[in-house]
């Protein structure tokens, strides 16, 4: 193990697809009123700059729609139990990137461990994410 803590050649899922996820997660746990991005920068201490660029790609991968006006915001373009994270790291994730690195594309423990990481991603909804947020300390707790 490298200091630090960190696996050799794991490679972390991009900012801002985290930031993807914490935006869906503020967005569905407001629902059903649309949620300003300037409450989701707030809310999570995120760049409003940011989460303009990473909204409009959550917009074109019709994740969520924008509402205008004076009390708009972003709505989920679907209910977040059909929302997956595998669906944000595809709209959000730079194309060709996989979530390891490796030295052989074709080695099979790779190829595995990459295969076990998109499940996780399909199996985790925003309402699981929404509901592990609203948890109360000393229960189980569901990370990705």
């Amino acid at each position: 193990m490298r200091s630090g803590g960190a696996q050799p050649g794991l490679v972390p899922l991009a900012a801002r697809t985290r930031h993807g996820l914490a935006a869906l997660v503020e967005i569905a746990a407001n629902e059903p009123g649309p949620t300003p991005l300037r409450q989701v920068a707030r809310e999570r201490g995120l760049s409003l700059a940011s989460l303009e660029r990473i909204a409009s790609d959550l917009r074109r991968a019709g994740l969520v729609h924008a509402v205008r006006g004076t009390r708009g915001g972003y709505r989920l373009a679907r209910p977040a139990d059909q929302i997956t994270a595998l669906d944000v790291v595809r709209a959000l994730q730079v194309p060709g990137d996989g979530f390891f690195l490796r030295d052989d594309p074709n080695d099979l423990l790779w190829l595995r461990v990459e295969s076990a990481v998109e499940r996780v991603l399909r199996e985790v909804k925003v309402a699981d994410l929404v509901a592990q947020r609203y948890q109360v300390e000393g229960e189980p707790m569901y990370y990705i």
